[in-house]
């Protein structure tokens, strides 16, 4: 890696870990990888959560559709209507668009429909379950992780759901993130879009693991 390049990278890196050190989470659990509102260009998913308690979590990490009502002819002939669902297509989706649908508001204070940079609206997502639920529980009293690499992810839009769950299995916190997964052709030369997660998210969860021991 050339100098020219380094340097900005190691700023870059140093940003992030200043941010996440400063960051007071409310919630038992905040989800370190990927970053809500983030895009990636990669054909794997680094999921990282971070519990700063004694606690189980149940993790879940779902591919968004969005589902279009068609007219199907059955094996008798009779026309039916049903909820076709496809995978969103995540190639447009700005960082802007990916805080506007976390945010979970299709209006505005004032009523206005809040829009996409594609200039539509932000529909009704059908969850699919991309990886099935895991339950972690955080066996010390200080900072513990879960990690796991996804693999054979497409693009698309994902969304990572982390539930705090107490004795009863009832649910007390929850946390999203989203994240839109492109082609890796897309890519831009961004800092920060550049750097894949297989490396640079791996790099800092082994920091923060060096710095909480």
């Amino acid at each position: 890696m050339s100098r020219l390049f380094a340097r900005p990278v190691m700023i870059a890196l140093a940003a992030m870990l200043a941010v996440f050190l400063a960051f007071d989470s409310a919630f038992a659990a905040s989800i370190v990888s990927p970053q809500d509102s983030s895009i990636a260009y990669s054909d794997s998913l680094l999921v990282s959560v971070k519990l700063s308690d004694t606690k189980t979590v149940r993790i879940t990490v779902y591919k968004e559709q969005t589902g279009e009502e068609k007219q199907v002819t059955g094996e008798d002939g009779s026309v039916q209507t049903e909820t076709v669902y496809s995978d969103v297509d995540a190639s447009k989706l700005t960082v802007n668009d990916l805080s506007a649908i976390a945010a979970g508001k299709k209006t505005d204070d004032s009523g206005k429909l809040i829009t996409l940079s594609t200039g539509d609206g932000i529909p009704d997502y059908h969850d699919s379950v991309f990886a099935e639920s895991v339950e972690y529980t955080n066996q010390t009293s200080g900072i513990g992780f879960y990690t796991k690499k996804l693999t054979d992810v497409k693009p698309g839009l994902y969304k990572v759901v982390v539930e705090t769950l107490e004795k009863g299995k009832d649910v007390s916190e929850t946390v999203v993130s989203y994240t839109a997964v492109k082609e890796q052709q897309e890519e831009k030369k961004s800092i920060f879009e550049s750097i894949s997660q297989s490396s640079t998210l791996k790099f800092l969860q082994n920091l923060l693991r060096g710095l909480f021991k």
